[in-house]
């Protein structure tokens, strides 16, 4: 189990990260004698974003709100 905690102050600028991690055995090397691979297909994706709260001609949560989401999906490829 992983657990990952970040405190940071809000900026003034929106900011966000995009990422993927995959394995496919496509792309791994063999076993040069017996020319095997193991089936690994598995996706770990996501992006996360944060900024200060804007609501034109509403709100302006300048120096005083500010947002962060995440979302993560993990994909794996059983073969059979």
């Amino acid at each position: 189990m992983l657990f990952n905690q970040i405190i940071k102050s809000g900026t003034h600028q929106y900011h966000g990260t995009a990422y993927d991690y995959a394995v496919n055995d496509v792309l791994n090397a063999d076993d040069a004698a017996n020319h095997l691979r193991n089936r690994a297909r598995r996706h770990d994706y996501g992006f996360n974003v944060g900024g200060p709260v804007r609501i034109p001609k509403l709100y302006d949560g300048k120096d005083k709100t500010f947002f962060f989401a995440n979302w993560e999906q993990y994909r794996d490829y059983q073969f059979h």
